[in-house]
């Protein structure tokens, strides 16, 4: 089917993974798959990276570039934030819904296209358009299907099946300890789907075997939870199996860090800037404490 899918829901809530799960399921799952944040790019970007342009069709434009939508074609393309995309180009948008082609910019020729349009936002979608943030005329051609995803607080039943499924995007398989599947239900999640994807990564480094067990939580979410302080260890067992008898910060933190740096490293590919990522520091910081690790 071709019909376009609008799905809301608070930031963070999985509405790129539901995007996907629709196109999986779909008779499009064997051509692309083609996500693109509205919100994530300057505004004089966003019609050239939709619609594709010729060489020469404006200044710095040296060659040839297929946008999105030819991508797409065949496939599906996912619109994150369509509130966040300028007036103007949403009226393109509809012409493309309406007619199923495009030029690209700079121009004559016609390119036919097939593609299925999932778009979200992240705001009720009849506020935007009053706020004259969303065409009213857009907004009908898109709603054919809404998806209204809650947030996590709200569908704390399928923590189980998001853990499992957000490590399986990591190549792992992993489980909750009934311990940890207490704490995170009773957590509130203010970053929903997202927050927890970054608590899997975690414990995916930390653990090691195929369960997340009560230690591998962070911190604050353990005492968020329980609303008291986290419990510390008297013996801290380390993801290489090394054990510390005593507190030793220093030692512990080193010895901790270097784990976590390889362990970033392998998830990544070697990619530096996704292994900062995954740590939460700067590429800066990374390539220093690599230095400490080598020495």
């Amino acid at each position: 089917t071709r019909a376009a899918v609008l799905i809301t829901g608070e930031t963070g809530t999985g509405k790129e993974l539901a995007a996907r799960a629709i196109h999986d399921a779909s008779d499009r799952a064997a051509h692309l798959f083609v996500p693109i944040n509205c919100a994530a790019m300057p505004a004089e970007m966003v019609e050239a990276e939709l619609f594709g342009h010729d060489r020469g069709a404006f200044t710095g434009a040296v060659r040839e570039r297929v946008g999105k939508f030819e991508l797409a074609s065949k496939g599906t393309i996912f619109l994150d934030e369509i509130t966040e995309m300028p007036i103007a180009l949403q009226s393109k948008l509809l012409r493309v819904l309406q007619e199923s082609r495009i030029e690209r910019l700079g121009s004559n020729r016609t390119i036919d296209l097939d593609m299925r349009v999932v778009a979200a936002c992240n705001r009720d979608p009849r506020e935007a358009i009053q706020a004259g943030r969303l065409r009213e005329d857009l907004y009908y051609r898109l709603n054919v299907f809404a998806l209204a995803l809650p947030p996590l607080r709200e569908r704390i039943d399928d923590l189980p099946g998001l853990v499992a499924h957000l490590a399986a995007r990591q190549g792992r398989s992993i489980e909750l300890s009934a311990d940890a599947l207490r704490i995170l239900s009773a957590y509130r999640w203010p970053g929903n789907v997202r927050e927890l994807d970054n608590v899997v990564q975690r414990a995916l480094i930390l653990s090691r075997d195929k369960v997340i067990q009560l230690d591998h939580l962070p911190r604050d979410i353990v005492e968020a939870a329980t609303g008291s302080p986290a419990p510390v260890a008297a013996v801290v067992a380390m993801p290489g199996g090394e054990t510390f008898d005593s507190l030793d910060l220093a030692l512990a933190t080193e010895a901790l860090e270097q784990r976590f740096i390889v362990e970033a490293l392998r998830q990544s590919g070697d990619n530096k800037r996704r292994a900062a990522t995954l740590l939460g520091v700067s590429e800066r910081t990374l390539w220093y404490k690599l230095g400490r690790v080598k020495s």
